[in-house]
């Protein structure tokens, strides 16, 4: 399976998912910005158990189950850091990163709607229960296949 990898790059965390090419998560998490280098690791070695301690959404697919055709980043703040510990590699794309955190909390509440009396409150004014910067990263896979012809 080809898949795409999402990456929401921040000063303290980075949240990162892998897609397929519909933009439906196969699994995401938030790792803090000194394990960057994990990242890296995880996409040169196709080894995506290393990311299991970071894990948020899914469960870590096979080694052999699951090739990056794209890596996806946002153009935010520390996108820079993110690029450069991608340099040479040609699958890279930067993609605008405005509103992603609306569409993130958005995404969030889609995965995990509410529940109990909580579903009476606008989900507008719920804040999702842990830090979304996967959902984020979902967020700018699916931005860069929208612009895709």
């Amino acid at each position: 399976m080809m898949a795409y990898l999402g990456v929401d790059p921040g000063r303290e965390k980075i949240g990162w998912v892998l897609a397929d090419s519909d933009g439906r998560l196969i699994c995401s998490g938030i790792l803090p910005v000194r394990h960057r280098q994990e990242l890296q690791r995880a996409v040169r070695q196709g080894n995506w158990r290393r990311l299991a301690p970071f894990l948020a959404e899914g469960g870590a697919p096979e080694e052999k189950e699951c090739g990056i055709t794209c890596i996806v980043v946002g153009d935010g703040t520390g996108s820079a850091a993110i690029q450069v510990l991608f340099a040479g590699d040609r699958r890279v794309q930067t993609v605008p990163e405005g509103y992603s955190t609306l569409e993130a909390r958005s995404l969030y509440w889609r995965y995990h709607p509410p529940r109990g009396i909580r579903r009476l409150i606008p989900r507008s004014l719920c804040v999702p229960p842990r830090p979304i910067d996967d959902f984020a990263a979902l967020y700018l896979v699916r931005r860069h296949l929208a612009m895709q012809p």
